[in-house]
């Protein structure tokens, strides 16, 4: 059993030395593959643009939500009910929450992109110029100069030279992150591009479009629902639920009075968004390492796999097992 022991020692010891004697003749050519990928990383990492980040940070107003129509729901609700009023309908429901929904919704970032005319520059930027201040702009996507889309489409797929209301959304929320502390509600808008200064803009603007959207709903459904109550109190003999339709009716009327006097209906900023001035994007530093790594390990697994079929790199140095 000891012998055989020592023998297994042994056997491992070789092949040890054979996998460093490997590595070890074809290190030119190990160190030239690495060499060139990290040159190659280097250079993608300076060639990429930077990419800045701009954050803004709300809480939920207090005007959004129905606390109010809440309490009328739990007193009133089947009496409502039977006059086909949902009273319960909102008063359960977050507007932070579906801040939040419309902020990741097609819907809503594609109305944003057209009301804004930001199209050209969610879809075809591909820098900024500092010194300028000023998008570089893809010509074979977008032509300033005439302002028209030339870049290629293929018209059998359904493509145009336009993009499509799809492919801005999906060019635009890649640039988006929204986010949302669980223990504090405070709601987190980012927004990431290559221009600083926009960065910040249409970050400050998504908050405002947010409040406006819900805002303007609100006011037309507080404006039908008082419309419909008014109709109900002269249609009902019944005192009971004549008094629940005026309760209704002052409810209803704050919320419309809400709608029209505030501006951070929904999110109100805690802090501002900031022009950024350290770049969020691209990590050289970890480009280049990862480049680097990738190169090294290529070549070993080169090495070894020429070694298995009896061929040897360029730059490796012949040698036999007793090397």
């Amino acid at each position: 059993m000891k012998r055989r022991a020592e023998q297994d020692g042994q056997d491992d010891l070789i092949d040890v030395s054979e996998i460093v004697a490997t590595i070890w003749h074809g290190r030119i050519a190990v160190a030239a593959m690495t060499v060139v990928f990290a040159a190659a990383s280097i250079a993608i990492a300076l060639n990429l643009p930077d990419q800045y980040r701009a954050t803004v940070t709300a809480v939920p107003a207090e005007s959004a939500g129905n606390p109010s129509l809440g309490r009328l729901a739990s007193q009133f609700g089947g009496l409502a009910s039977i006059a086909g009023i949902n009273i319960d309908r909102d008063a359960g429901v977050s507007n932070s929450v579906l801040a939040i929904e419309l902020l990741e919704s097609w819907d809503f970032l594609d109305g944003f992109i057209k009301d804004n005319g930001i199209e050209t520059a969610v879809f075809a930027a591909d820098g900024w110029n500092r010194s300028s201040g000023e998008l570089e702009i893809d010509e074979d996507i977008y032509d300033v100069q005439s302002e028209a889309w030339v870049r290629d489409f293929d018209p059998d797929k359904g493509e145009t030279a336009e993009p499509s209301s799809w492919e801005l959304f999906d060019a635009f929320r890649d640039r988006i992150s929204v986010s949302e502390d669980s223990t504090t509600g405070i709601i987190s808008i980012s927004v990431e591009y290559f221009s600083p200064t926009l960065a910040r803009d249409w970050a400050e603007m998504l908050v405002a479009a947010v409040n406006e959207r819900i805002r303007l709903r609100d006011r037309e459904e507080a404006r039908k629902s008082l419309e419909y109550l008014r109709r109900q109190v002269g249609q009902t003999s019944l005192a009971e639920m004549k008094g629940v339709f005026y309760q209704l009716i002052e409810e209803q009327t704050k919320n419309l009075m809400l709608t029209e006097v505030s501006d951070e209906y929904v999110l109100s900023v805690l802090t501002q968004a900031r022009v950024p001035e350290v770049s969020s994007r691209p990590n050289r530093a970890l480009i280049c390492i990862l480049g680097t790594s990738a190169g090294f390990v290529l070549a070993v697994f080169s090495i070894f796999f020429c070694a298995a079929l009896g061929v040897s790199l360029p730059g490796s140095v012949a040698h036999t097992k007793g090397d």
